[in-house]
């Protein structure tokens, strides 16, 4: 009697013969393809904080290239551009099995071609004139303060009209907005802020104290919102309000 010999299972595996049998392995449980993918926000003038928003999928660990020599392991990270440019951000994106993916994306951080001064912040002046007499009559009366804002020639291009009587260091700082701002889009043109005593009409207005300045410092200082205007051993101290554009 002849028996028909059927191909039987063993182990994953299909017996041919009893001298012979093929196998193919099961799939792994790890082999979940991975996928890397992210969005960011935040992309504007130095310093910029960009915000990394991580969508890959399959994976587990993550490294990000910013593009500036600036790395990260984080899910979803951000980083701050100091410096205006283009940047490539690469993410690399590992699964449990060993599987990875890799997208890059490019960023902009653009340079501000102008600024605006939208005000200023008189941290610190002197209380007594060079000669060491008040500023008005009163000797403990503090100077009618107020500022003005002046071109190399000396020419005034914004007065803020409104004084601060009796200006006393407790009521230090003081701020005052320019309104309209003030637009500037030669960085490198110098410009004078002035503050004023108020007497009796400008021509008699005392000369508390003041800087020239450009915006190139404020450019390398990396866009700050406040830019402070001082020299050493001097008692006058303002804080130009800065808005970039």
């Amino acid at each position: 009697m002849f028996f028909k010999r059927l191909p039987a299972l063993i182990m994953g595996c299909v017996v041919l013969a009893a001298s012979s049998f093929s196998c193919s392995k099961k799939g792994s449980t790890n082999d979940t393809p991975v996928v890397a993918d992210f969005t960011f926000s935040g992309a504007g003038f130095p310093p910029s904080i960009v915000s990394f928003s991580n969508r890959s999928s399959g994976a587990v660990d993550y490294r990000w290239d910013f593009g500036d020599n600036s790395t990260s392991t984080s899910s979803n990270p951000s980083h701050t551009y100091t410096t205006a440019g283009t940047y490539t951000v690469r993410l690399t994106a590992t699964g449990t099995g060993g599987a990875s993916s890799t997208t890059s994306k490019s960023l902009a951080i653009a340079a501000p071609t102008s600024v605006k001064i939208i005000g200023i912040k008189v941290q610190s002046i002197p209380f007594t004139t060079t000669n060491g007499n008040s500023w008005d009559i009163l000797p403990s009366s503090g100077p009618d303060l107020y500022p003005v804002l002046g071109d190399f020639s000396n020419n005034v291009l914004y007065s803020h009209g409104t004084y601060t009587p009796d200006v006393t260091a407790s009521m230090l700082p003081l701020s005052y907005a320019f309104a309209p701002a003030f637009q500037i889009n030669n960085f490198g043109t110098t410009y004078k802020v002035w503050l004023y005593d108020r007497d009796q009409t400008a021509p008699n207005d005392e000369y508390v104290g003041g800087y020239s300045f450009n915006m190139n410092a404020a450019a390398a200082a990396g866009y700050p919102s406040s830019f402070t205007l001082f020299t050493t051993g001097s008692s006058t101290r303002v804080d130009l309000i800065l808005q970039w554009q």
